[in-house]
């Protein structure tokens, strides 16, 4: 499917096309069509990096300013450089790189869907949230001196952070551009040593924010304060409940604030000295960690504590185990 933007300036590609092009992405995610972008080689470059699978460069009107200085796009599937009447009509001739093969067959095919409120029931009716989720409504699970953790829900697509998003689909995630592990990502953002990066992964993938969402794509943000609070928030745009396409946008933010000194001197028991020492190098890396388990293990607990002391046993294993290699 080919979306046309034709000439935007630079920082409309950032304010408004951009966010467009990241909700046709997020809306064909869970479908079996793939998105591609017609404009400029600015503007195509931009929804190459977003996401978009391919790019009908619009290189014939060179007074674009999206078109001066700018390089061809990787992913280009056609190249439209010449126009030229015939009896005329005018008819564009384009170049094609054979990247997009196009089709010969169609069938018509009516896919399921499920409308935003009922896919958040499914989350909302757990015994952890009491049916008191709602949409465009805040709502505060874990408040304690040392962790706080809020959910929200809207009816539209967000993104967190300047980072990559990560399509999920059966429990795996990819970044929307192929580029970056979600390892690779832990690693390099949030400075998690290679082993407590492979047993956060793990339990992405052993966990999910609620069976019934089986696509979407989730999106982070960190930010610290000199007090050593660290805040993570990460979005989950739903594509896929009870393996029906939703018909309208959905998106659950969670944000989890801590401090994890206080909260591994307080509740992970049994680190001897040299493991505390280790922790206060990777406090970030800690509260990932803590921010993870609530998140994807929050609708498998019937109570704060329980979810508590979830994340304390990870953070154990975390700990000793990236000490040890």
């Amino acid at each position: 499917m080919i979306f046309k933007l034709c000439n935007r300036t630079e920082g409309d590609i950032d304010a408004t096309a951009g966010q467009y092009m990241i909700g046709v992405i997020n809306g064909l995610a869970a479908t079996e069509y793939s998105p591609g972008i017609y404009g400029t080689r600015n503007v195509c470059l931009h929804g190459e990096k977003l996401g978009m699978k391919y790019s009908f460069v619009s290189n014939m009107s060179y007074g674009w300013s999206g078109n001066l200085g700018y390089k061809m796009p990787d992913n280009w599937a056609f190249d439209q450089f010449i126009e030229y009447p015939i009896g005329g009509t005018p008819i564009d001739q384009g170049a094609s790189s054979g990247k997009d093969k196009g089709h010969n067959h169609f069938e018509i095919s009516t896919l399921p869907t499920i409308n935003a409120k009922d896919a958040l029931d499914s989350v909302a009716s757990s015994d952890i949230f009491q049916g008191k989720l709602t949409l465009d409504k805040s709502v505060v699970i874990i408040d304690e001196p040392y962790l706080k953790f809020t959910i929200s829900a809207a009816a539209k697509f967000k993104k967190e952070g300047n980072g990559p998003s990560f399509n999920v689909k059966n429990g795996k995630y990819v970044s929307d551009d192929g580029s970056t592990s979600l390892k690779d990502f832990l690693t390099k953002e949030f400075h998690l040593p290679s082993v407590g990066a492979d047993l956060v992964v793990d339990q992405f993938g052993k966990y999910s924010l609620s069976s019934e969402y089986t696509a979407g794509n989730m999106s982070f943000k960190l930010s610290s304060s000199s007090d050593g609070i660290i805040k993570i928030s990460a979005t989950y745009n739903v594509q896929k409940a009870k393996q029906k396409t939703l018909s309208e946008e959905l998106s659950m933010t969670m944000e989890v604030v801590v401090n994890p000194l206080t909260f591994v001197n307080e509740k992970v028991s049994g680190l001897g000295e040299t493991a505390l020492e280790f922790a206060k190098q990777i406090l970030e890396g800690v509260a990932v960690g803590i921010a993870v388990v609530i998140i994807v293990g929050i609708t498998t607990v019937s109570a704060p504590a329980d979810a508590i002391g979830l994340a304390a046993a990870f953070i154990f294993t975390l700990i000793t185990k990236s000490i040890t290699g």
